[in-house]
Formats: structure tokens, C-alpha cells, sequence
């Protein structure tokens, strides 16, 4: 009967020490510090560069087969900067994107909603479904460049300003 307690105990003590280390051994969570190496689903990319915060960024796939950049850009220093040029590549082919007005002026200590008041817009003529991630580089005129990879959505989207 010892004998009994004992291998019941033995297959207790492998049981628990199985589930204690099945979450540290899967890998489920999602975030920043997911393991994986895909993007977290369903946020956008925040990337520092120079004193600029890009922030909330991602590419929104409108109906006509136009793709228009949606972000925030945080100017965190005390000189104005100005976006200058957004290429982004599908297919291994890269476009440049028309940026209007021709550039996007960052006054300092500002964030600058993109597209917003102002009539700012980054849009490229590309049919994308969405769904995937685009590769996009931005060149700044102090800041310098910077690549991200953003995701494709629908203007349904809250990104995209619809209800979706």
C-alpha cells in the first residue's frame, strides 16, 4: 500500500510540473513582447527616429485601389522638421507615394495628425488587398529615414474613419 502512495504521488508531481510549464513553453501571448516574429494583430507600428515620434501607423486600403497612409507624428524637439518623401514597395516593386501639400511640414513640440486638418495626405496609387503588411520608408529632412513595415487595412477600419 506504501508502494501505491508513493506511485501516485510520483505521477501527481509530473502532472503539475507538466501544466506549470505548458505557458512558459507555448508562447501564447500577443504584444510587444510576444514570441513570435510576426507583428502583433491589429496594431499599428510605433517607431522613434531622430525626435520624431511616428505613431498609430498603418496603410489604409481604399475601394478604388488607392492606398493612403494614416499616422500621427510627434515632434518632440525644438526645430521643425518636415516629412519630404514615402515610398512603399508591393511586389518587390517600391512607389512613391504623392505627399500633399508636396511636403508635410512637423512644427515643433506638435503632434501632426496624418491625413487631418490641413489637407496633409501620403496616398500611392496601388491595387492592395488588405490584410498583409507593406514595406514604407519615410524620409524626414532633419530626422533622416526611417522603414516600417505597416499593416493594410479596410476603410471600414477605425483607422480607415469607417464603422467597421
Amino acid at each position: 500500500m506504501a508502494q501505491r502512495r508513493v506511485g501516485i504521488r510520483a505521477r501527481l508531481v509530473v502532472a503539475v510540473a507538466a501544466l506549470v510549464s505548458t505557458g512558459s513553453v507555448t508562447a501564447c501571448s500577443n504584444g510587444v513582447e510576444a514570441g513570435t516574429l510576426d507583428p502583433p494583430s491589429g496594431t499599428a507600428v510605433h517607431e522613434d527616429v531622430g525626435e520624431l515620434a511616428v505613431r498609430n501607423a498603418v496603410i489604409v486600403a481604399g475601394e478604388d485601389g488607392t492606398l493612403t497612409v494614416s499616422l500621427t507624428v510627434v515632434n518632440t524637439g525644438s526645430t521643425e522638421d518636415s516629412l519630404t518623401d514615402v515610398e512603399i514597395t508591393a511586389d518587390l516593386e517600391p512607389a512613391p507615394a504623392v505627399l500633399s501639400p508636396g511636403t508635410i511640414t512637423l512644427p515643433p513640440r506638435t503632434a501632426t495628425v496624418i491625413p487631418g486638418e490641413g489637407e496633409s495626405t501620403i496616398e500611392v496609387d496601388l491595387d492592395v488587398a488588405p490584410g498583409g503588411y507593406l514595406p514604407v520608408t519615410m524620409q524626414f529632412e532633419n530626422a533622416g529615414s526611417v522603414d516600417l513595415s505597416l499593416a493594410v487595412v479596410t476603410e471600414a477600419s477605425p483607422y480607415g474613419g469607417g464603422t467597421g
